[in-house]
């Protein structure tokens, strides 16, 4: 039984966006980023004390991201639990996810457990996020530097776009 009001295919197209958006920031790939937000989205971080930074508009995100990215030498989420749900406009979901990363110069590692907390619409037939907002929950610098092996590329599907 569906209590989600999404179909089948949509339920699977919004979970499998998640699970590339979280690759492509394990990878530092900014194209592969490019193809996950909306024309319109908006980015808000929130700390353990509140919002503390709000990006909005598709380039200003990625450009963001990949700033945010190039901070670290290594830097991979984990996706754990996950709702999704059909609204009016499109869909939602709540996500929870494990940050493991080496910041450039930092005599530890750090990892950070995070919501997020998401909006979706359809953009030329395929799901996107519309804003995104992050929760921090728990985070720590105090990590032994582990060994990093950076991830394989993912074979590209039919369902990424690109907004170039």
């Amino acid at each position: 039984m569906d209590t989600t009001g999404l179909s089948f295919e949509d339920d699977r197209a919004i979970r499998a966006m998640v699970f590339r958006y979280a690759y492509a920031v394990s990878r530092s790939d900014g194209d592969a980023l490019d193809a996950i937000w909306a024309k319109d989205c908006r980015l808000e971080l929130a700390g353990v004390t509140g919002v503390e930074k709000v990006v909005e508009g598709h380039d200003t995100v990625v450009a963001y991201q990949r700033e945010h990215m190039g901070w670290y030498d290594s830097l991979v989420q984990i996706v754990g639990e996950g709702l999704v749900w059909a609204t009016p406009d499109g869909g939602e979901g709540r996500w929870i996810v494990w940050e493991v990363g080496h910041r450039t110069g930092a005599a530890n590692d750090r990892m950070g457990i995070v919501a997020y907390a998401d909006q979706y619409v359809k953009e030329d037939g395929q799901w996107a996020i519309a804003a995104r907002r992050l929760n921090v929950y728990y985070n720590t610098d105090d990590l032994p530097i582990g060994t990093y092996v950076p991830l394989p590329p993912l074979p590209p599907t039919p369902s990424m776009r690109s907004h170039s």
